[in-house]
């Protein structure tokens, strides 16, 4: 890949490594599974970790950060943490924006559920 690309190797690793440690993956073959799916997957779909479904549910039901915390188990940075990634996974500029786009996929599933 380094070759094809005019870089050294030392380079495309750290690229991968920052990518992985921005969404929170342990190894690359879950960066490729997570772009693979996000292009496989339609307009209205958005790519979540279970975790991250937790996270935003919680968020869609009007809870605060410090709420989202004590319901999850989880400390108050780490549901900042995840919110900062479900946007940066999902090309979101903000929760609200998310929220909107999940929404809207959930109903078009709803309707697909409907028709069958």
């Amino acid at each position: 890949m380094a070759e094809r690309l005019f870089i050294t190797p030392k380079t495309v690793h750290n690229h991968l490594f920052n990518a992985r440690k921005k969404l929170s993956l342990h190894k690359t073959v879950e960066l490729f599974r997570v772009e693979i799916e996000k292009e496989e997957s339609s307009e209205d779909n958005i790519y979540l970790t279970s975790r991250w479904s937790e996270v935003l549910e919680a968020y869609l039901d009007g809870l605060t950060d410090k709420k989202i915390a004590e319901q999850l188990g989880i400390g108050y940075s780490a549901v900042r943490r995840h919110k900062e990634r479900m946007k940066d996974a999902n090309g979101c500029n903000s929760m609200r924006e998310l929220g909107a786009f999940y929404k809207r996929g959930r109903k078009a599933s709803e309707d697909k559920t409907h028709d069958d």
